[in-house]
């Protein structure tokens, strides 16, 4: 698992999603990066799917969220992590 960010393609069910992972302190409520996705790279909205959270050995988890509709062929989709501190 990386530590950076992560963003790729995954395929469910012979569809293509946009999907981003990305590791944490287990337990960490203030200041978690929220994903976001856009088509223009000027309006942002949330509304990923949190599809994983895999703990480990060290204290933190790795959680993986998924767009909830698939990617057509040549749809150009942007995502990001917003962190706000407290």
């Amino acid at each position: 698992m990386a530590l950076q960010p992560l963003a790729a393609i995954t395929t469910d069910a012979g569809q293509n999603y946009l999907s981003v992972e990305y590791r944490v302190p287990a337990g960490l409520t203030a200041g978690l990066p929220q994903p976001q996705l856009s088509t223009d790279l000027n309006a942002w909205s949330g509304g990923l799917t949190q599809v994983s959270t895999v703990p480990h050995a060290d204290g933190t988890i790795t959680v993986r969220f998924r767009d909830p509709v698939s990617i057509a062929n040549g749809q150009r989709v942007y995502i990001r992590l917003l962190v706000s501190l407290p």
